[in-house]
């Protein structure tokens, strides 16, 4: 029963994260639109757990763990974890924008994929506490980071969705890659075996992780003074906005 309550205790970041992107706007098409969004981060699992397993079975055919133990252990949080997960994010949150005639702006864009990070997170979670300490649940609970991943991926996409300059998506997608996969590599009970002061680098990336979530409350709760981030993005189609 404690278990559960620390559980439950934990998610209190997320749902206040959620609140707070949710009443953004009061419009009833923008607050479905969010808990949409969330709903395809949690359904997002399921694709991940398949695009994980392909990669894990090319992984266990290469006999990569017998091969290089410490090249094993890349492979598997960099394509088996880090990819698989961003990568299925990132294309719900396309299919959540191509699926919608509501005239978004790059704040919503940033707000629906802060919301999607947030629904997987919510949802990986549940296996991560069975079996885990307090301390461990409450960390991952508090630090929110697919919700953190979100919102930095979220603002390189409404950046190219204004600016009409595609490499932003790629830089969108590269930059919480590779905070995810660095930080799960250096986790990692092979590597602080073999290198026991790597255990800094983690440690580093979740204080990286608590500022990025005070930028992301900060950049939701203050008053709207840039324009760009309220322009309705849909009918730019990536083509070059004059009001840079």
């Amino acid at each position: 029963m404690t278990g559960i309550l620390i559980f439950l205790a934990s998610l209190i970041p997320a749902g206040l994260i959620f609140l707070m992107i949710r009443n953004q706007k009061k419009d009833e098409a923008y607050r479905k639109l969010s808990g949409k969004a969330f709903l395809y981060g949690a359904l997002s699992v399921f694709p991940v757990l398949a695009v994980a397993g392909a990669f894990a079975l090319i992984g266990s055919l290469l006999k990569l763990k017998t091969l290089h133990p410490i090249l094993y252990e890349v492979y598997r949080t960099f394509l088996t974890a880090a990819m698989a997960e961003e990568a299925v994010k990132f294309w719900f949150h396309g299919k959540l924008l191509r699926g919608t005639d509501y005239e978004v702006t790059w704040k919503d864009v940033i707000g629906f994929m802060t919301l999607i990070g947030l629904g997987f997170g919510v949802v990986e979670d549940i296996p991560y506490a069975i079996g885990s300490d307090i301390i461990q649940i409450l960390v991952r609970g508090f630090l929110v980071a697919h919700a953190d991943y979100g919102f930095i991926m979220g603002y390189f996409i409404g950046k190219a969705m204004y600016t009409g300059k595609k490499g932003y998506v790629f830089t969108g997608f590269i930059i919480p890659f590779l905070l995810h996969a660095v930080y799960d590599l250096t986790l990692s009970k092979v590597l602080l075996q073999v290198y026991e002061w790597i255990v800094f680098i983690p440690v580093t990336l979740a204080f990286v992780s608590l500022i990025t979530i005070i930028v992301m409350v900060v950049f939701f709760l203050r008053k709207n003074k840039k324009e760009k981030y309220l322009v309705p993005l849909n009918r730019l189609k990536f083509q070059k906005h004059t009001a840079e």
